[in-house]
């Protein structure tokens, strides 16, 4: 059973990388008609950051999405927990 989840998540993770890699390459592209501005006032660290925030989201949704499509249950992550405020 764990032989064939590992053989599933590398295929998984194989095909999500592939359709990950062609967005990305693709957003990348037309990103980079506007870099110049960026640059210019400095955000470009900014726009870099939330460029690989969202391609590692999109791979992690694209595992999940497989996984589930193989017959395997989603893990579970359980509530976000909300931090105390003491006032």
């Amino acid at each position: 059973m764990a032989e064939q989840y590992a053989r599933d998540e590398g295929q998984c993770r194989s095909q999500a990388k592939t359709v990950a890699g062609n967005e990305r390459n693709i957003e990348d592209q037309r990103r980079a008609v506007f870099a110049g501005d960026r640059d210019r006032f400095g955000q470009q660290d900014l726009y870099r950051t939330m460029d690989n925030q969202g391609y590692q989201n999109n791979f992690d949704r694209l595992v999940a999405r497989c996984m589930e499509a193989r017959g395997w249950t989603p893990k579970k992550t359980g509530p976000i927990q909300m931090p105390k405020l003491s006032w």
